[in-house]
């Protein structure tokens, strides 16, 4: 796959190599606390919360939109929190 290209909100994590479709869901991706154990969730973390690569390889976080109909995007929601389990 070719490097996707970087326009507009679009954006990469220096610490993990992911891209991501939105500033949102780039900072969803960050989870701990801040000079203790924060990190980057995992491949694995992501899909099994519902996030998606789209064609270009930005990952996308899935959300139910009006009627239940499955959308992606952002969200302006409270940021995501590492699952149960992964850290201390």
């Amino acid at each position: 796959m070719s490097v996707p290209k970087l326009t507009g909100c679009r954006c990469q994590c220096c610490a993990c190599g992911e891209y991501f479709g939105s500033v949102d869901v780039f900072d969803r991706h960050r989870v701990g606390e801040y000079g203790v154990n924060r990190r980057c969730l995992s491949v694995d973390e992501m899909s099994a919360m519902g996030w998606e690569r789209n064609g270009r390889g930005f990952w996308l976080r899935h959300r139910l939109g009006a009627g239940g109909v499955a959308s992606f995007g952002s969200s302006h929601d409270a940021p995501a929190t590492a699952p149960q389990g992964v850290l201390p």
